[in-house]
Formats: structure tokens, sequence, C-alpha cells
């Protein structure tokens, strides 16, 4: 059965269709009963699909596919299960509901829906396809009459992709109730705040009020929306940034006609939604409130006319044509879609911006602050702010701002206020993020345009959910590629400029509050009456000029003789006339009160008046003319560089050659721009103080980067020592240079923020997701099965990279427990990359000795390309006994931290080195350590080694971690309160884990460790590229594992080799005929626990230093170190400067 609508044509028929065959049906537009019936069985049948296909997911997961059998295989069915589902439960999913002729592979399925969304939805490709390999091998489908079926697969594929999907749905959606009811558990009193209201008419407040985001925009951007204090003020930036923007190229062709409705869209608002928001809007423009306005309405009009979408007025697609005339977005800085309005009008309107703002706010806690960069944002704001759209304690927490893309495209004034890159708290938020949204969708415009309605919002929805899911996992990329190209790139050009300019920061400040406070005055703008009479008279003026010429050039020709003296009485009456009307253009002047309105003008030649407000409208037609060319040669270079979609060459030439044109009517408008630059340079009095406008460069390039294409010009005196700004070139860079400098500080400070919150949710989510499979009473177990099985390990991996990368720059992460996250939010990245390198973690003793190198992004050739674990780990049940056996119950390893371990709070200024003699040179010559028992030669340090430990990204090799162990051993020994207990350690050279038994025999034969019962093995794990430290007690049969991973499984592997280095020394020493003690029973069982109660490490890095401070700690009697990643960096820092003292080979 089809429901009529010829909906899967996304690619033209390969075959023409026979003459005799009778003219096509009329496609319907809406559907039918029958349609509706088909749906309806459709989704009556998918509830009870879902065991079926769990039970065929679990038999296969993880299992070899078997090809099949040639043969044909006979499945049955009964009342008690219908064919569907015994289809369903043998990998096949029918295509019909009731009595299926064909069902298809769900790993084709699996496989299309997934390619679906890299490429696009091609069912009719996908069903050709599949005809054409079929009748290559023969196989050739026909009707009952024998007849060839030109498209047999289409249809029923069609379906089977589609409510196959549905299926897939709604075990998700079953899957994320389960996690919500968990994820929720200890926030069962916050329900959702009532919808947002006019003030006039508010809605009764349903208490409890909501204390942090609503799961549903939780779970989509964890970095957003993870606060656990909310209210941060609209001057600090607020919590949350948001961008909207409408696209009109995803329209829907009224003539594709619809289906029934089949899918509850996730992300599409619904239509009463946007209705009731438009609704609102056109009620509360009744009424109009008083308001103080920051940019004058005139700078705001001009944004407004000079945007298709600053108006809902403009038409934009024709209706009649289209019943759907594009989509609106809003999206989250971090390029993660929140929700889709489906646009029904012809223009933008505002209503789209405004329902889903209702839908962001609803769900949040009521003093949250919202962030909004829309191209037409100072529209929407003014709009706010003159009508009661928003009640006041709304509107004073929202903020609006303009997208960095379209700010350019506004004027100075409005810039001034509403540009992202020169308002404070924004950071370097762009507001492009639905720019990027729509590139990623636009594989579905031809596809949706021709698509039934209801299957249009299906495929979109899915498509943005996708795409959201997607870019969740790549938050962790997002937060460390800003960090570094971002932040750090971008500090580091402004200082670089900030230094160029050569002007004090505080004169800079100042100059930008003058420079707002000047260019935001309503004497700024002109009035509008005025600026429409100044043009009557300068259009008279122009036809006296041109009076005055012909006068004086009759009177040339009777001076020559040329005309008859009988003009000459005519010509005196001419000039007479020309002096009346000279006069009464003078009056006129004079009646426009220009002097009140511009004092600055008093007693200015009306020539000078004229040309002055001419250059204005000048500069302002060239501002236009600028920004459009500067827009159109970026999205054309996008495109050429493969950032947008692609161009064939010759439409490439073709655009090119049509945009030069426009170039070259800009070239024009300049150039006489600074005509009239110099000729009003010509006509200003000596005691004039108006700054004469600058000219502008020619070339687009240059146009583009000049720092006053963008100012108006001036009608008012300045003083040249005030208004630096005006004049001096090196004010206008530093301002910019400043501006930049304040962003990527707030930036830093709001990435630091986002790494707690993806912290607080990855924990949360994952405590969330164990809960439900430990549950007995829930069906998730079951559910998880659909994502590949263990969804614990699914989720600790998706989210590692999150976890990883926003803990990988921090400074103070050393904790994950909720009670440290739980708290207020602190801005811990307190200075840039940059800034947190060894200078200025060695404290004041750090240029004594060496200036340290400072951080390096490029990874050196020694370190690894590895992530750090995350430190959290899935505990058993306190009624589980916490021990992993191996096999042979030889050794057990305890997963439980004990609580009274010994915590050494003293490093790392316990190897500070208060009394060290004065800086001397350093030598490349290499650095002999000996080992502190026997004398020889432990270790050696060569120049490379020195700047490896230097580097506050290097990985240390065996060479640092040996010598720098065996000073520190040697330390100990001279210390008098430490020797008492340091004479019981033996250290171990990293090579002794790894050496054969003849190896071993030979390097150990010097050392006397049957007379210590304390051994201190590190560990290289080449293959993991990550150090880890054992500390052995031979005669107890224990060890003490020190991981600053936390990973306490990843010793699994490594405690049956220390028990054999053990056993292979002991039998070495009892041959050798060394008093072995009598206690040593090392065949017997051995116990094994961790001392690192919680994840140290978050970088890749610093492995190395964790395992010198854990032996520091030993020597010192303690455990285990406590130590943030600051205080790990100062220690690698004292390490450094102990190792430039070691003596020098000679």
């Amino acid at each position: 059965m089809d429901d009529g609508n010829e909906e899967y044509e996304d690619i033209p028929s390969e075959e023409q269709p026979d003459l005799k065959e009778k003219g096509k049906k009329e496609r319907r537009l809406v559907p039918d009963d029958t349609a509706e019936l088909l749906y309806a069985r459709w989704k009556g049948l998918l509830g009870s699909l879902v065991a079926p296909y769990l039970q065929y997911q679990q038999s296969t997961f993880g299992k070899e596919w078997i090809r099949g059998s040639p043969e044909l295989s006979a499945l049955s069915a009964c009342e008690c299960e219908s064919l569907p589902c015994v289809l369903v439960a043998n990998g096949l999913f029918p295509t019909s509901p009731l009595s299926p002729r064909m069902a298809v592979s769900v790993e084709l399925l699996d496989l299309f829906l997934a390619v679906s969304e890299r490429s696009s939805d091609a069912v009719t490709a996908l069903a050709v396809a599949l005809n054409r390999s079929y009748r290559s091998r023969g196989f050739v489908a026909r009707n009952s009459k024998g007849d060839i079926f030109r498209q047999p697969f289409r249809r029923g594929l069609g379906y089977a992709l589609r409510w196959y999907d549905c299926l897939r749905v709604e075990i998700e959606r079953r899957k994320e109730a389960a996690i919500a009811a968990k994820f929720n558990r200890t926030q069962q009193q916050i329900v959702t705040a009532g919808s947002i209201v006019a003030a006039t008419n508010p809605a009764p407040a349903l208490e409890p009020e909501l204390v942090e985001a609503a799961r549903e925009l939780y779970a989509r951007c964890p970095a957003c929306f993870g606060l656990k204090v909310w209210g941060r003020s609209i001057a600090e930036g607020g919590d949350v940034h948001v961008a909207v923007d409408g696209n009109f190229n995803h329209r829907h062709l009224r003539s594709a006609g619809n289906s029934p409705k089949f899918y509850d869209p996730t992300y599409v608002l619904s239509k009463e939604k946007l209705d009731a928001a438009g609704a609102r809007i056109e009620q509360a423009r009744k009424r109009e409130k008083p308001k103080e306005a920051v940019v004058p309405d005139t700078a705001v009009d001009s944004c407004e006319e000079s945007h298709e979408s600053g108006t809902g007025s403009t038409v934009k697609t024709s209706m009649e044509k289209f019943d759907s005339g594009g989509l609106a977005a809003l999206v989250c800085r971090h390029d993660i879609p929140l929700y889709i309005a489906n646009i029904d009008t012809p223009g933008e309107q505002q209503k789209y911006a405004v329902a889903m703002l209702d839908r962001v706010l609803e769900l949040l806690p009521p003093q949250a602050t919202v962030v909004v960069l829309y191209d037409v944002g100072c529209v929407l704001d003014r709009s706010i702010a003159n009508y009661e759209i928003y009640p006041d304690t709304v509107s004073t927490r929202l903020l609006f701002a303009t997208s960095v893309m379209h700010a350019y495209v506004h004027v100075w004034s409005c810039q001034l206020h509403y540009n992202p890159r020169m308002k404070r708290g924004l950071g370097l938020t762009d507001g492009e993020n639905v720019e990027r949204l729509w590139s990623a969708l636009r594989r579905l415009i031809g596809v949706c345009r021709n698509s039934a309605a209801h299957r249009r919002i299906w495929l979109i929805d899915r498509q943005v959910g996708a795409i959201a899911q997607e870019r969740r996992g790549e938050l962790g990329v997002w937060l460390r590629r800003k960090l570094t190209k971002g932040v750090a790139d971008q500090r580091a050009e402004a200082l670089a400029a900030l230094k160029d300019c050569g002007v004090d920061e505080a004169v800079l400040r100042e100059q930008w509050a003058l420079q707002k406070k000047e260019e935001l005055s309503l004497r700024a703008r002109e009035p509008a009456k005025l600026k429409k009479d100044l043009s009557h008279l300068m259009n008279l003026q122009d036809t006296l000029d041109t009076a005055e010429r012909s006068v004086a050039n009759c009177a040339s020709l009777l001076k020559s003789g040329a005309l008859s003296k009988a003009y000459t009485p005519h010509l005196g009456s001419l000039r007479e006339q020309l002096a009346i009307a000279q006069g009464d253009a003078q009056k006129m002047y004079i009646a426009l009160n220009v002097n009140d309105e511009f004092p600055s003008l008093a007693g200015a030649e009306l020539e000078f008046v004229r040309k002055i407000f001419l250059l204005r409208e000048l500069k302002q037609a060239v501002q236009k003319r600028a920004t459009s060319a500067f827009w159109e040669f970026d999205k054309l270079d996008r495109a050429a560089g493969g950032k947008d979609m692609a161009l064939g060459t010759k439409m490439h030439q073709h655009v090119r050659h049509a945009m030069s044109k426009k170039t070259s009517a800009l070239e024009s408008a300049v150039k006489r721009y600074n005509t009239e630059c110099k000729h009003l340079a010509s006509l200003k009095q000596p005691s004039c103080r108006i700054p004469i406008p600058e000219p502008l460069p020619t070339s687009l390039a240059d146009l583009k980067t000049s720092t006053t294409l963008m100012e108006n010009v001036w009608v008012d005196p300045i003083d040249q020592e005030t208004h630096r700004w005006v004049r001096d070139v090196n004010v206008r860079d530093g301002i910019r240079a400043m501006h930049k400098i304040d962003r990527c500080s707030e930036e830093l400070h709001r990435l630091g923020r986002e790494a707690d919150n993806m912290l607080r949710w990855y924990k949360r989510e994952l405590a969330a997701v164990v809960e439900a499979i430990q549950d007995p009473e829930s069906t998730y177990p079951n559910l998880c099965m659909r994502d590949g099985g263990d969804e614990a390990t699914l989720v600790q991996e998706k989210k590692r990279g999150t976890v990883d990368t926003a803990g990988a720059d921090r400074r103070d992460l050393s904790q994950f427990d909720e009670e440290e996250l739980d708290g207020e939010e602190t801005d811990l990245m307190e200075s840039t990359p940059e800034e947190i390198c060894l200078n200025d973690l060695a404290e004041e003793h750090a240029a004594e000795d060496a200036v340290l190198q400072p951080e390096s992004r490029a990874a050196s050739p020694a370190t690894p390309n590895r992530r750090p674990r995350t430190g959290i780990e899935v505990l058993p049940p306190p009624n589980v006994v916490p021990q992993i056996p191996i096999p042979n119950d030889s050794w057990t390893l305890s997963t439980v931290v004990r609580a009274n371990l010994a915590i050494d709070t003293g490093l790392p200024h316990a190897y500070a080195l208060p009394d060290l003699p004065a800086s001397r040179k350093r030598s490349t010559l290499p650095r002999d350590v000996p080992h502190p028992i026997s004398g020889q030669v432990h270790a050696t340090l060569e120049h490379s080694d020195l700047e490896r430990l230097a580097s506050a990204t290097a990985w240390l090799n065996d060479e640092c971690v040996n010598a720098l162990a065996a000073h520190l051993l040697q330390l100990h020994l001279q210390s008098v309160t430490a020797q008492i207990h340091s004479t019981r350690f033996m250290l171990f050279s990293s090579f002794a884990f790894e050496s054969s038994p003849a190896v071993l025999r030979r390097n150990t034969k010097h050392l006397q460790y049957w007379t210590r019962d304390i051994w201190i093995v590190p560990i290289n794990r080449r293959i993991e590229q990550h150090w880890v430290v054992a500390v052995i007690l031979p005669a107890k049969r224990q060890l003490y594992l020190f991981d600053s991973f936390a990973d306490f499984r990843s010793w699994e592997a490594d405690i049956p080799r220390l028990i054999q280095l053990v056993r292979h020394l002991a039998d070495h020493a009892k041959l050798e005929g060394h008093p072995v003690p009598l206690d040593w029973h090392v065949d017997g069982p051995w116990s094994a626990e961790s001392v690192v109660p919680n994840c140290l490490q978050f970088n890749s890095h610093d492995c190395g230093v964790w395992v010198l401070a854990a032996i520091a700690s030993f020597l010192r009697g303690y455990h285990t170190p406590r130590m943030s990643e600051e205080d790990i960096t100062v220690f690698r820092s004292y390490l450094y400067r102990h190792a430039l003292h070691l003596a020098v080979r000679t």
C-alpha cells in the first residue's frame, strides 16, 4: 500500500515510461484515509518490534558475520508471534506492517542510515542500484502478469528505512528515559517553570523552581548547561551564549504534498509554539513602553534597512509556490544545535527567534542569564526594549549582540555597542555557529524541497540530532582548538600589537571610553529632517553655481566682443537676480538651525557645511559597498578553499567577473571620496578645529584592514590631546589590541568553567548509566545493546577526549569529587597557555640558576601521543569483595584504597634550594649520576636530557627518571633526620624491570639489595608510554603501586613480573652466598594495593615527574604525595635546578 505521494523521487528515473502507459495519476497534496490507516498500523506495530529487535542485536553483537546460505530458509509465524516480529528477530525488517512480501536486512538499513548522516538521503538511488545489481545477476522482478517492474524496491525500501529509523528512535528514547530517571534521582523536586508570558498577564509560578538546567539542555551541551551556580551578571558575559539565524534555502514546495504524521521531532519546534510567540509579539506591539536608547534609533533604522532579515515584511520566498520558506536555528557557542524552527512566513519574522529563546528560558533556572548573537541583534534588542515582549524579570537577563561576520554590515555606532569583539564578557564567541550548521545541512536542501512535509521534518530533525551527537562528542577537541588556535595565537598577536603601538593601556581605555561616549551621542547622527533639508539646499546650491558660471561666461563673451553690447543691461539684471537668489539661499541655510543642531558649525561657510555632509553620505555609501564586497569575496574564497559549497570552474569565473564590476564601482566611490576630502581640506579655515576625514586606500585588501573605514565623518571640533583616537593611528591600533587581549582573557575563564561543567556532567552521566545497568527493574541493560553493549564503557571512551582536553591545560583540577565540582565555578585558567610555564611557577629562585624553556605546543619526539585517563572508575557495590585474583591465586589486587594512607603535603617545597650558589654557566657536557649505595654510575644525563627536563611538555626518558631518582636517594642519605629510614630503601633502575635474568644478575651484583627491606622499582610502560612506580616489601610479600592516572586495572600485567623480579633477585643472592633473610617466602601469596585514591594527572607528559614525586614521598616516609598540577610543575622546576648542579663529567 502507498500513501499516494511519490516522495522518494530524489533522482530521475533512468528508464522511459511506456508510450501506451496511461497518464500519471495526479499527486495528492494531503493524505487520504488509506494512507492514514497504513501509518496507524505501522505505529501500532513498532512497540512489538522492540523486543525481537533487541534479541537479534544481542545474539549478533560482537560476533563474526557469516555469509548467508544461497538456499531458501523458511520462517513460520503464528497468532502469538506475527510475521513482522519473526522477521525482525531474524535480522530482516518488513516493508509492510501486516503481510509483507519483502523484507530488508537490518545491516543494510543501518549502513544506509549511517551513510545518510554523512551524505544525504537517497532512497531512490539505493533502490535503483539494488535493482541494477540484481538484474546483472539474472534476477528480474516481474508482476503477476509477467511484466517487468521498473522500480520494484523503491517504495518498499522507503517504508523499511523510515519505520526502521522510527524503531531506533523508540529504543533511543527509552534508553534516554532510563538514564534520565537515574540522572535526576537527586533532583526529583525539580520541575519545569511555566512558559514565559507578558508581565501584564503572568502565569502562576510553579514551585519549586529549577535550580539547574533541565536534562533536555544539559544532555545536548554539558559544557554550556552544566553550571551549578547560575546568575552570572550580563556585564561578565552571562551564563550561556547562543546564536540565532535563519536560512531560506531550506524551502518546501507546496506541490510536494504531505503524508500522515509519523514522527515527533526532538529539535524542531511545533507550529503552535511559533504562532503563540508571534501572537504575543503582535499583542505587545500595541503598547509601547518608555525606554532610554543606548544606540540612536537612526543607527538601528539604518541597520534594519540594510538587512533583509531586519524586518519581517521583507519577502524572501513566494508563499504561493512554497508552504515553508526556510528554517531558523538556535545553536550554542559550541556549534551544537539546540532548536529548529520551520519558517512559514515570507520573511524572517522575530517570532522564530523569540519562540526558540522562550524554549531555552523555560528549561533554565529563573536567575540564568543568556547572551543572544543575531545578525540583526540590534533590531531585536530595540523591539524588546520598546515593547513588553518579555517581562522585565526576563529582559534584564538577556543580552543581545551581532555575529562577528555580520557586524561589519552595521553602522559604526551600532558596532560600538553590539559588536561582540567590542563587548565586555563575550570572549571569543563569534555567533557564526548557525552558519556552520547550515553548512552541514546543505546536502538536504534538494531532497527536502520535494519530500512530503512530515518526511522533510523527519529528515531535518534526524540529521540535526546526528550533528548534535557528533559535536557533543567533540567538545574536548573544540576546547583544545579554542585554547590553542583561538586564545593563544590571538593573544600573542594582540600583545605584539599592543607593544608596537607604544601607548599605555590606561590611556587606551580612557580613549575608548571617550570614543564610545562621543560616537554614541545623538548628535553624532544628524536628524533626518535636517539631512533632508540640507540635501534640498545642496541641490539648490548646485543650480546657483551653474547659473553663476553661465553669467560669468556671458560676461566673458561681452568683454571679448562675441556678444553685442546690447546685452549688457540684461547681464546686470541677471547678476542682481543671482545675488538675490544667493542671499535667499543663505537665509534658508540660517533657517535650518544648523548652529543649534551642530554648534561647532556656527559661522561656517555654506560650501564647507555642504561638503562635510556630502562626505558623510559618500562615506556611508563606501561602507555599504565595501562590506558587500568583503562579504561576497569571503564567501567565494571559502567555496574555493573547500569551507563552503563548491563552485564549478565556469561558475566561479562568472561570479568573479560579476564581482569585479562591483569592485570597480567601489574603487570609483573611494576615489570620489578622497577627492572630496582634499576639496574639504582646501575650504577649511585656520580657526576650524573640525578634523578633516582621512583619505581611504583604494586597494581592496588595504581597505579591508583600514582602521578608519567604519568611522563616521566628524562635524564637531576635537582637542588633539583628549581625542587622540581620531588622529593617532597608534591609539586606534592599541584600542583594537586591548579589546582582543580582554576577549582572550574572558575566553580563557569561560573555557575553565566549561571544563568544570563537562567533568561534572561526565561524572553524573556515568554514574546514571552504571546505576541503570545495575537496577534489576530497569530495562536499560537490554536497551544498551542497541549501541554496542556496555554503555558505561562507551560513555567513558566517548567522553575521554572531552575530559582529557578539558583538563589538559587546567591548572588545578586535582579532584573529581562532587563536592569540589558542585560549588561555585572557579576561573581556574587564570593565565594564558604561554604563561603557564615553568618560568612563572618556579617562584623566586627560578632565575637563580637558569631560565627554563617556555611551554611549546609542538610535541617533542619523545612526547607520547596518548590521552590521559580520567581516573573515574566504576566501583563494585559495597557488598562485593574488591579483589581481582589471577587464575593461580598467587596474588590479589585490592581495588579500594585504604583510608589511613600517610599523605605527604610537604612537596614540592621540600626540595627548594634557597642556599644555592650564584648562577653558573650551563655546560653541554654529560653529568654522570652514581648510585648512592654502590658508587657506580647509575645513569648519565646528556644535554638533551636536561632540555627535556626543562621543557614543560616533554616526556621524561629512562635517563632522566633513573638519574633524578638516584639523586633524591642520595639527598636523603645525606640528611641526618631522614637517614634512619632512608637506609632501608633500595632503588633499582627502570631497566631492571624488563631485563633478562642474566642481565639482571650482572647489573645488580654490586647492590646490597638483600640488606634492604623496601625496594623501589620505577616502570616504563613503553607501549602505553606511561611511567609508574612500585614499592616492594619482600619480607611481607606486599606491593604498593603508584599510578598518577589511578588506573588499578593496568597493574594486572605488571604484578606477576614484579613477583618474578623478586624471585630472580632472591635466587641470585642465594647463589652468591649472601645472607638472605629467612622470612623471604617469595613463593607464598602476594597482596597488592594502590596508593592513589584519585586521578592526579590530567595531561600526557607529567607522568615521569609524578613518579619522581612519589619516590620522594616514599623516601620521606609517606605513601603518596598530595600535589596539584601547579605543584607538579614547580617540582619539575626544582628537579631541573638540581640536575643543573650535578657534577659535570671531566
